[in-house]
């Protein structure tokens, strides 16, 4: 117990020791001494030496330096010529007490003044009475502040009105008869002093003349430290003037100085500002401004203000036992960005496995040994200087029981306050037994034992200590809590043996050691590391150029690498192997973001993989034109084109804008161009009664991609309401639009969970007549419009079937209403499940049935078709007297095939009387209908369509309406509306006739076949009304859909 109180108090023996005083930086003349200031205080003897450029001075060799009784340095004559700079450096102090440990003071710069010599001579000059002018002092840097003015042979004294610039110039504002004379400027305290020539300043008296604003020196970007004094330039010459500063980091700043703090700043010598005790806060661009009646002059200058290094937190004494783990704290503050470095005893610490550089600037020490004690320092520095902060580590021997509070030590706090030793009561634990590695891999080792024979007591702790074989340095790692008989070691090297021994600890202290017991790691089946140096270069628009370095580490030769990659938002990755080192990838898509990364193979497999590195593929013009091209004749003399932009993934490149081509006629003909960004255009200023084509084609920066087809529409022969020209506010507006529609409800329908009945209510806000609607469905909500499938309804219907549904899926319904200002917006999704059910057999066709009803069907047809040709060859031969526009046009058969949606109206002839024009087409689909379907999308209706050759058709709004008219119409036909020759569910009689006779098993559904409709206006008394024609197409529209459902089922 005394040997244990002895030990302590000998290790906590008090010692007091740091730097009282620290060089500075210094500005010497040469020939003439220089002294550097160091002082170190202690209660114990110290050494002090110094350092120049990091080389220890051998003073006993030098007879121009010695050092000081107080530890300063004395240069006696400073040697400084352009060829030999001796003394000039960087000087730092060190300090040395023996047998304890040793440290260092900040460094600091001696620089040698030059020779003095002017780079140029003042001039004379001449100022009028209440004006500015300088006189220049060129000189270098150093040589500045030995400079001063004299006046007449009489020292020039500086106030608010004269002062001196940084430069050495002299500013004299306000001029007066008084400030005349002769001028020179004299380097004073190099030795001998030396002179400028004379020059004469001249007053003249003021003319009241105007003179010309003249910049004579302006603001220059300068740097300064926190607490110092800047003054910023500007001198300007002219008559009259006003000139203030303004600043982007502090307030206006001008004669009045509107400053919170007006005591620090200043405008003196006619307009330089002059700041003291720079803080951080006004650092920022500084403008100098200057104003006369003729003209306006503004120079800029930033203003750096940098901080000098400053301690948070210091880091403190510690004490500590072998095989320990400590750490010393080191925060610390500045502008710009710090340099830290650690030192032990005045040596670098070079960070190795057991010295560690730990949260930014700490200093961690693994597995002390007692040659770790000594004095550790902190070092930090920026361009606006360097300061450092020491500490003592103690290591205490293992019977010595370490203090319980151990106080942090700074310059200001040198001595420790430490606690008594716990009294031991008894006896300590024996030795742990049975020591084993129980599991041994490449980077760690778990050991388990068993209990002491002699614990002395319960809620035994254990420490295990570990070194690696061959050295003394250990570490230590304690199990986790009482009475655990286990631990495991992290972060040992592959393949290296290491020393462990467990000692075991109850109330009264640790116990014996257990028998050293050395295990070797597992040997390291070493893959590569990642390959250094990954780069990506897109070189096309579907190809990239990766090249790599070899890995750094890796066991044996590399036989390939493996290059990952993945379009950037899927989850899935492609590979493909390369021998060297670089690679050109093609085959990518345009414009697309691509993730890179490799992975080197050796002999034992896979290596570590590289980052991923994202690239984009360079862009290209679009490879797609712009979708659902439409044309909406608005009057006599203009067009709405309307469209879509091109399928998703075709852009290849950011989109640019759009190019519309239109001409008269079908044929070629001279095209007038327009670029737009928007999804529609207005043609305005065309013919009348004329046939205009148009097409469109996206861009991107690399130029206009495919167009659309050539779509034709005809100019109106006369406008309804008599006017030619379109209200130039016509394009749609979100006033003049219709709103959403509302109530939107969804049911199955009773007996066939595939057909659902959609009801809703007209929108509040019609803004005219609803002219349709469209109902959009789809399983993903949150699918592009363009993906949901569209169902257009007539405007006066309120309630819909849709048929062909999934069962036990979910869908999800959108309404969109129309006026004849435009699309409005769309209702809020509602969700409705299908629900679950077996399909009925029932309504199923054997192909041998739809053959049979196929031929009956068209056998029908083809007797009404024979009919039609020979009405209208009786009309024409009935009419051919008559001249008719677009009379002389042969007119093709009528086309059997007509889209569910589309209804196509062709006058067979006109008379020579206007009549008012009859058109009934589906809805455009337009920018403000963005949920249109691709015709890929509409059940193959317009592929069959191209396969046919089908001619183009005139496209009208859906929302114009059909106008019957009331005087006599002509005796021959004037209207023909065929219907698709499909299978399609009908009531009609003769399909029951045909599937009763032939088919008596199959159960039927009530309407089976429809037989081509044909709707015929061939004599005076035969008129169709409006609601007629819709409820026609309205209910072939469903019949359609019905047989779409058996067809599916």
């Amino acid at each position: 117990k005394i040997k244990q109180n002895l030990g302590f108090h000998r290790a906590l023996q008090k010692i007091f020791f740091l730097f009282s005083v620290e060089p500075v930086d210094t500005l010497a003349v040469r020939g003439l001494p220089a002294v550097l200031n160091c002082s170190a205080a202690s209660n114990a003897l110290v050494r002090v030496e110094w350092k120049k450029d990091g080389t220890f001075l051998n003073l006993v060799a030098d007879d121009r330096k010695r050092q000081l009784a107080d530890g300063s340095l004395l240069i006696s004559t400073v040697v400084h010529s352009k060829h030999n700079k001796p003394d000039e450096g960087v000087y730092q102090c060190v300090a040395t007490i023996d047998n304890l440990g040793t440290i260092s003071s900040r460094t600091a710069r001696l620089t040698v003044a030059g020779l003095p010599r002017f780079l140029s001579q003042p001039e004379g000059v001449s100022v009028r009475m209440g004006g500015t002018e300088m006189l220049s002092c060129e000189v270098t840097e150093e040589l500045v502040p030995f400079t001063r003015w004299e006046r007449d042979g009489r020292p020039v004294e500086l106030d608010g009105r004269v002062i001196q610039l940084p430069s050495g110039a002299l500013v004299i504002s306000n001029a007066s008869q008084s400030d005349a004379g002769l001028y020179r400027c004299t380097i004073d305290g190099l030795g001998p002093a030396k002179s400028t020539e004379e020059a004469e300043l001249q007053v003249s008296a003021d003319s009241g003349v105007e003179e010309k604003l003249e910049t004579l020196q302006g603001p220059a970007a300068v740097a300064k430290v926190v607490g110092e004094s800047v003054l910023l330039p500007c001198v300007m010459k002219g008559y009259p003037r006003k000139c203030h500063f303004n600043t982007s980091s502090s307030p206006h700043i001008s004669f009045f100085l509107f400053f919170s703090s007006r005591e620090r700043f200043a405008v003196i010598g006619g307009g330089s500002l002059q700041i003291v005790n720079l803080t951080e806060e006004d650092a920022g661009i500084y403008a100098c401004q200057t104003d006369s009646d003729n003209m306006t002059s503004e120079i800029q200058a930033e203003l750096t203000v940098h901080v000098p290094p400053r301690f948070l937190t210091r880091p403190s004494n510690t004490y500590a036992q072998e095989s320990m783990d400590i750490i010393f704290e080191c925060d610390v503050t500045g502008s710009p960005p710090l340099t830290v470095k650690w030192m032990k005893d005045g040596d670098t610490v070079i960070p190795s496995d057991y010295f560690r550089i730990v949260k930014q600037h700490n200093l961690q020490v693994l597995g002390l040994v007692k040659s770790d004690e000594g004095f550790y320092q902190c070092l930090a520095e920026n361009e606006a200087g360097n300061v450092q902060a020491s500490a003592q580590l103690i290591i205490l021997d293992l019977d010595v029981a370490l203090p319980s509070a151990v106080p942090s030590l700074t310059d200001a706090t040198t001595d420790h306050v430490a606690s008594s030793p716990a009294e031991r009561n008894g006896p300590t634990p024996s030795a742990p037994r049975d020591v084993v590695a129980s599991l041994v891999s490449t980077r760690f080792i778990k050991l388990t034992w068993r209990l002491p024979a002699e614990p002395h007591g319960e809620n035994i702790s254990y420490s295990v200590f570990y070194s690696l074989e061959g050295t003394n340095r250990e570490r230590v790692e304690n199990t986790s809590g009482p009475g655990e008989m286990q631990v495991t070691i992290q972060n040992l090297v592959p393949d290296t043996k290491y020393t462990f021994r467990v000692v075991a600890s109850n109330a009264n202290g640790p116990g014996e050691s257990s028998t050293p017991l050395t295990v070797a790691t597992q040997l390291e089946v070493q893959v590569p590391g990642p390959a250094p140096n990954l780069q990506v270069v897109s070189v096309g628009t579907s190809s990239v150029t990766l090249s790599w370095d070899r890995p750094v580490t890796g066991n044996g030769e590399i036989q390939t690498y493996r290059l990952f990659y993945s379009e950037k938002g899927r989850d899935s990755e492609q590979d493909v192997d390369v021998t060297g080192l670089s690679y050109t990838m093609t085959g990518l898509k345009t414009f697309t973001e691509y993730s890179f990364r490799v992975v080197a193979y050796n002999k034992h497999g896979p290596g570590v993989s590289t980052e991923d590195v994202v690239v984009r593929t360079l862009s290209d013009v679009p490879s797609a034109a712009p979708q659902n091209l439409t044309l909406e004749v608005l009057n006599s003399t203009s067009i709405m084109v309307r469209w879509q932009p091109p399928p998703a993934g075709t852009l290849n490149g950011e989109l640019t804008g759009y190019r519309l081509r239109y001409r008269k006629g079908l044929r070629r003909a001279d095209a007038a161009e327009i670029s737009t960004s928007q999804l529609f255009q207005l043609i305005e200023g065309l013919e009348k009664g004329k046939v205009y084509t148009v097409r469109v084609s996206a861009s991107t920066v690399n130029g206009s991609g495919p167009t659309t087809e050539w779509i034709a529409a005809e100019t109106f022969e006369n406008d309804l309401d008599g006017k030619q020209i379109l209200p130039a506010d016509f394009l749609p507006r979100s006033s003049l639009q219709v709103s959403a529609p509302k109530d939107v409800t969804v049911i199955s329908k009773e007996g066939n969970p595939r057909i659902i009945n959609i009801n809703w209510q007209p929108p509040t806000e019609a803004n005219g007549k609803i002219t349709g609607y469209i109902i959009y469905y789809s399983t993903d909500v949150d699918a592009e419009v363009h993906d949901w499938v569209v169902e257009p309804v007539l405007g006066n219907r309120l309630t819909h079937q849709i048929q062909g549904l999934t069962l036990d899926t979910t869908y999800y319904y959108k309404i969109q209403a129309r006026n004849s200002k435009g699309m409005g917006p769309m209702s809020d999704a509602v969700q409705f499940h299908t629900p679950k059910g077996k399909s009925s057999t029932s309504l199923r066709l054997a192909p041998k049935i739809i053959i049979i009803i196929i031929i009956l069907t068209f056998c029908c047809v083809r007797s009404l078709y024979e009919i039609i040709l020979k009405k209208r060859a009786a009309c024409k031969s009935s009419t051919g007297s008559h001249k008719y526009k677009n009379s002389s046009k042969d007119l093709n058969p009528p086309d059997l095939w007509i889209h569910h949606e589309r209804l196509e109206l062709k006058p067979m002839d006109k008379s020579p009387e206007p009549n008012p024009v009859m058109t009934e087409t589906p809805i455009p689909r337009t920018a403000q209908d963005p949920a249109a379907e691709p015709s890929h999308q509409r059940r193959g209706h317009e592929a069959e369509e191209s396969r046919r050759g089908g001619r183009p058709k005139m496209m009208m709004p859906f929302d114009s309406q059909v106008h019957i008219t009331d005087r006599p119409a002509p005796s021959q036909p004037v209207l023909v509306l065929l219907y698709t020759l499909t299978l399609v569910p009908v009531t009609s009689p003769l399909s029951a006739f045909v599937f009763g006779s032939f088919f008596p098993s199959v159960v039927l559904h009530p309407s089976i076949l429809t037989l081509t409709r044909l709707l015929w206006h061939g004599s005076l008394s035969q008129t169709y009304e409006t609601d007629e024609l819709s409820e026609e197409m309205a209910h072939l529209e469903g019949l359609m859909k019905d047989l779409n459902a058996i067809t599916t089922d």
